[in-house]
């Protein structure tokens, strides 16, 4: 009875929480989408977060799962926006992400019932995305052509713009350029 497996949101909001005392229903509230994102390919995962969009009145049932998902999640965002949760935790330091992480993965043990196993990396990624992602937010609510932010993964400067083409790139120090689709 002293020890029981959470799912991924809590197991990173405790880590997190109890790293940067940050209160465990805000932390759960700024991981969600992130975990959301990760789950969402999964066959399970993308009909109920489907479901939930046609719940909602996000979507019909005759729209692409793919994408009734995938709208579900915006809305989560959106949510959270409106109410003044961020999208990221500010404390988040690059150095103390491999130990969150790892963490998080012991906790969220892999008996627990998710639609998707996250591997160690992956839940990397997911941390260090929090940073890129509120860069990107942040211009498209500006409206601006560009923003330059400090990358919670590496903790240098970087570059997110919005290309000629629509999608947008993202520039890390090393010089590594990366697109994303919109």
């Amino acid at each position: 009875f002293t020890k029981a497996y959470v799912g991924y949101v809590h197991a990173f909001s405790h880590t997190i929480g109890g790293r940067y005392g940050v209160p465990h229903g805000l932390c759960n509230a700024i991981v969600l989408p992130y975990v959301l994102d990760f789950l969402k390919d999964a066959p399970y995962a993308e009909a109920r977060l489907a479901e939930l969009a046609v719940a909602i009145g996000a979507g019909t049932e005759s729209e692409p799962k793919s994408a009734l998902a995938q709208r579900f999640i915006d809305r989560v965002r959106e949510l959270n926006r409106t109410v003044g949760i961020p999208d990221k935790i500010a404390s988040l330091k690059a150095g103390d992400v491999p130990a969150i992480a790892r963490a998080a993965m012991i906790e969220a043990h892999r008996d627990y019932p998710v639609p998707k196993n996250m591997r160690l990396a992956e839940a990397e990624t997911m941390l260090h995305e929090m940073a890129v992602r509120d860069a990107v937010m942040q211009m498209d609510i500006s409206d601006r052509p560009f923003v330059v932010f400090r990358n919670a993964s590496s903790g240098e400067l970087n570059v997110v713009y919005r290309r000629d083409d629509g999608n947008i790139g993202w520039i890390d120090p090393a010089g590594k350029r990366r697109a994303r689709r919109r």
